[in-house]
């Protein structure tokens, strides 16, 4: 996968598959050096629970020790780490759309609305989840972690609250339709009207998105082209992708008790003579 290009202007990480690779590695290497330090350690029940809804029921017997469970922290930790930096996509795959036939289009404009909402709560979820799987799992190899998954979630839902709200409100019918939802549902419904009927909702449809192309305005000092919204639109949702990767990995690093320092390539990493989950190298 090619994740977009983006000048670095802060200290969030790149959306860089090598970068995530790297991370789900060393998460693995600490993991895998304390089992080496504690062979034959037994699960707790609060990792057996974990276990049980993340392998096969066969393949449950290997795991009546730790000694092969840094497999299943790293598998978990790549999944959430790539559905982060495939997320981006979600305002893009529209682009390749283009040609298809107008009920297609029609079914992506609705569809994309729920689908960026969803794939931020999906990371959101798991990650909390993931997150008390490996204080599960390094408590019982001896790490001594820190319990992260609550502040995780609270961070996580102040951060994207907006976004979340929107998700909600798609989804439940009792929740006030946003400005985006009823701009969405009258471009369904202009489609199928006559074509004397339409003017009178597109009117409405511009004077409704007006506010929020105002306000554009205003923060950029310039009139935008609709070029230059879109782009607005596709930085907004790498830039979530971003706040995501930092927020994972200050939680990581959290929970197996690793100081943070200032980021080297992207992601957080431990002080001078720490352990970094940066570093692509697998050795401990």
């Amino acid at each position: 996968m090619t994740a977009p290009t983006e000048i670095q202007t802060d200290h969030l990480p790149p959306l860089s598959p090598e970068l995530i690779d790297g991370f789900a590695a060393r998460i693995q290497s600490i993991i895998k050096a304390a089992i080496e330090a504690a062979p034959g350690s037994t699960p707790s029940g609060d990792t057996m629970k974990f276990i049980n809804a993340r392998v096969p029921p066969k393949t449950l017997p290997q795991y009546a020790t730790l000694d092969e469970i840094d497999f299943v922290v790293w598998d978990e930790a790549l999944a959430i780490l790539e559905r982060i930096i495939a997320y981006p996509y979600a305002v893009e795959y529209r682009k390749h759309l283009k040609d298809a036939p107008e009920e297609i289009r029609m079914a992506w404009q609705i569809h994309s609305h729920s689908l960026r909402g969803n794939e931020l709560y999906v990371v959101q979820d798991r990650t909390t989840a993931f997150l008390d799987f490996l204080h599960a799992v390094a408590r019982d190899l001896g790490l001594k972690p820190s319990a992260k998954s609550k502040t995780f979630e609270t961070e996580s839902k102040k951060l994207f609250r907006r976004r979340l709200l929107e998700r909600h409100e798609v989804t439940h019918a009792k929740m006030r339709p946003s400005l985006t939802s009823r701009i969405i549902n009258m471009q369904s419904a202009i489609g199928r009207v006559a074509p004397e009927e339409r003017e009178p909702m597109v009117v409405q449809m511009v004077n409704a998105a007006a506010p929020l192309i105002d306000k554009l305005h205003q923060l950029r000092g310039k009139q935008l082209s609709y070029e230059e919204v879109e782009q607005i639109h596709e930085e907004g949702a790498r830039r979530e992708a971003r706040q995501m990767l930092d927020l994972f990995g200050k939680a990581v690093l959290a929970t197996l008790n690793i100081p943070v320092s200032a980021p080297s390539n992207g992601m957080p990493s431990g002080e001078a003579g720490a352990p970094s989950l940066s570093s692509a190298d697998s050795s401990s």
